[in-house]
């Protein structure tokens, strides 16, 4: 019995990656390079007054501390699901550090929106410490 082929269309249908997915392979992967990521969002405490971040501040900060103390690789990703809208803040946000000399990613802006972008972006940014095979895919750095 032969099963029926599905189109692009059908298939983009049936699998839609969430945001909290393309980040939890990114921290998955820079965790294999040696690096510590954390999640953030703006938040409010009615209870403290205060809030946690800046509007416009990207969803991931990826920190890899070096032997020397005081030294680290800092890099900022804001994930986008594939077409996810970037708000205004973002990219005000993204300039205004990258101006200071922060590493500032917007998915779908300076990688494609998947796993398989931001690789390729990674190997060849500088940043990477040791070579990391992702499934199938052939080295390219």
């Amino acid at each position: 019995m032969k099963l029926p082929l599905l189109s692009d269309r059908d298939l983009s249908r049936q699998i839609t990656l969430k945001e909290s997915d393309l980040e939890r392979q990114i921290a998955d992967y820079l965790a294999l390079d040696s690096w510590y990521v954390r999640h953030f969002e703006l938040n409010y405490s009615e209870r403290k007054q205060r809030s946690v971040g800046e509007k416009g501040m990207p969803d991931l900060l990826c920190l890899r501390y070096h032997a020397l103390p005081g030294w680290a690789n800092l890099l900022w990703i804001e994930c986008k699901r594939p077409g996810g809208p970037v708000s205004r803040w973002q990219r005000e946000w993204k300039e205004r550090e990258r101006r200071r000399g922060a590493t500032v990613l917007l998915m779908g802006i300076d990688f494609e929106p998947s796993i398989d972008g931001f690789v390729e972006w990674y190997e060849k940014s500088g940043l990477q410490a040791r070579y990391l095979r992702l499934g199938g895919r052939p080295k390219t750095a």
